[in-house]
């Protein structure tokens, strides 16, 4: 998470988690050829895919969808440090 509020920050520093959400997956802003083109959008496009793919595995874990606010908690704090290595 706090890869994703400091790069988001600057556009709006009153953003919360659930801001930061729809900015990401927002498709309905023109300029998009440029947005989709930038190392930060592709960077936080595959942490969502790995929160998606946490919560999944969360989800069927619990018996139950836990939501995509708890996956991502639980993702930032204990593998986006292992993620980020990776790359």
């Amino acid at each position: 998470m706090d890869f994703v509020v400091s790069v988001f920050s600057r556009l709006n520093p009153h953003a919360t988690p659930k801001d930061l959400k729809f900015m990401i997956v927002s498709k309905k802003n023109p300029g998009n050829a440029l947005l989709e083109r930038s190392e930060t959008y592709l960077a936080l496009k595959a942490e969502k895919a790995e929160i998606d793919r946490h919560k999944w595995f969360a989800s069927e874990k619990a018996g139950c969808d836990i939501g995509f606010d708890q996956a991502m908690f639980e993702w930032i704090r204990h593998y986006k440090k292992d993620f980020l290595h990776k790359k």
